[in-house]
């Protein structure tokens, strides 16, 4: 049986999971593939930034992506590149919180992500379909529907499961197809542009909505550190992982404002019309609907990336947390199966979804309760760790949550 000291001794001895604690020699991601996958886990595109508009005019929207990147985003990925390159391996943010505030809380950080991606990422299949039923209404409800999603989802997780440097390299050819028609439009509005639209603070009687203003840039400009599960898979990640994060910073960045520019300087509309969705209609108006259709196509293959970047960091985050012991050794042994499991966690996400995400409004509930909730648990998770017994702990929460008392999952190594 294990002493309180050989205990102690064991919890000093945390592995930092790399690339090179695999016997399998693997390639590497490099530093173009990387920048995509940055791209991904972040943006995808200049979808979903309209709303900005609607919420605070042309001018505060356009000061809102020029100077929140500085506030939130530079901060961010710079401390993503440092201490990805302080600690190269596969868990990212699970090892560094386990570094500096212990296993439990780094068990716990893995735990609150993995609840949060598997929610985000089944928005994804979602939105493909969404886009596709322009083009074939059958689509849009009923058996149909629900059939294309659970295709794309399947399809979607078996090119995942192919490897990270494919799907590094489907990403590179996503980004350039999807960011073409915005570079195409940006161009074309050059002579339809009104300097002084840009200085507008929008339409007489139309009241700020700074929470969602607020809530548009940091769901665009956030999620810089989900890269980092992705550390033990890049190759000299002391010098591409920096690089690349500067790369992808201005390069995403760049990809929010510059169509933003273009379309509030070449168009006038009802400040209301800035939905998501809008730059469709202002290529439309812009260049034709020729345009406005590639746009369109060029969201569905953002959402494709966005899925498959989040689903690869999200599978090494878990290979990390079965390397640190946070999770049995089958997450270890057998990576590409971790797709699996969380394709099935997503399908059961995008049932709930397709129920009761109806608007924008719904969506921000579903975000109160899941912050709630991850509150209560962290209260409740905490009392039991730090009062009760293992078999008591069980009793009183359950067996069915992700976190456990770091010693209990070591029993494998002292047996």
């Amino acid at each position: 049986m294990q002493t309180p000291a050989e205990s102690s001794n064991v919890l000093q001895e945390l592995p930092v999971t790399t690339a090179n604690t695999t016997t399998k020699l693997t390639k590497k991601l490099s530093l173009l593939p990387l920048i995509f996958i940055i791209y991904f886990e972040v943006a995808g595109g200049p979808f979903g930034e309209e709303p900005a508009v609607q919420a605070a005019g042309p001018l505060y929207a356009l000061l809102g992506f020029l100077i929140f990147p500085f506030i939130w985003s530079i901060p961010e990925a710079l401390i993503t590149a440092e201490l990805a390159t302080a600690y190269p391996g596969n868990g990212g943010f699970v090892i560094w919180a386990e570094r500096a505030f212990g296993p439990f809380f780094g068990s716990l950080m893995g735990s609150w992500k993995f609840l949060s991606i598997v929610i985000n990422i089944a928005a994804f299949p979602v939105l493909c379909i969404d886009y596709m039923k322009r083009v074939l209404p059958a689509l849009n409800s009923g058996w149909p529907r629900k059939i294309a999603i659970l295709v794309s989802t399947i399809i979607l997780s078996f090119l995942n499961y192919t490897g990270l440097t494919i799907v590094g390299y489907v990403a590179v050819g996503l980004g350039i197809v999807s960011l073409a028609p915005f570079i195409i439009m940006s161009l074309l509005a050059i002579p339809k542009i009104h300097p002084h639209r840009w200085i507008s603070l929008g339409q007489k009687g139309v009241k700020k909505d700074w929470t969602l203003f607020f809530n548009t840039l940091f769901w665009n400009l956030n999620f810089w550190d989900n890269v980092s599960t992705l550390a033990g898979e890049v190759d000299k990640p002391q010098k591409i992982f920096p690089l690349a994060l500067f790369v992808a910073v201005i390069f995403t960045c760049l990809s929010y404002f510059i169509p933003l520019f273009a379309v509030i300087g070449a168009v006038s509309v009802n400040q209301s019309e800035w939905e998501s969705g809008f730059h469709a209609t202002a290529a439309e108006m812009i260049a034709g609907r020729w345009l406005k259709y590639w746009i369109e196509v060029g969201a569905t293959l953002s959402a494709i990336g966005l899925f498959e970047a989040q689903l690869s960091s999200t599978a090494f985050q878990l290979l990390g947390m079965a390397d640190l012991g946070f999770l049995p050794n089958f997450f270890e042994k057998f990576r590409n199966v971790i797709r699996i499991c969380i394709f099935s966690l997503v399908e059961k996400e995008i049932a709930r979804i397709e129920e009761t995400l109806q608007d924008s409004n719904e969506a921000a509930r579903i975000g109160d309760n899941v912050l709630n909730t991850i509150c209560v648990l962290s209260a409740h998770n905490g009392n039991c760790y730090k009062d009760c017994l293992f078999g008591e702990w069980l009793d009183d929460c359950g067996s069915h949550w992700m976190v456990f008392p770091y010693e209990v999952l070591q029993v494998k190594e002292v047996v």
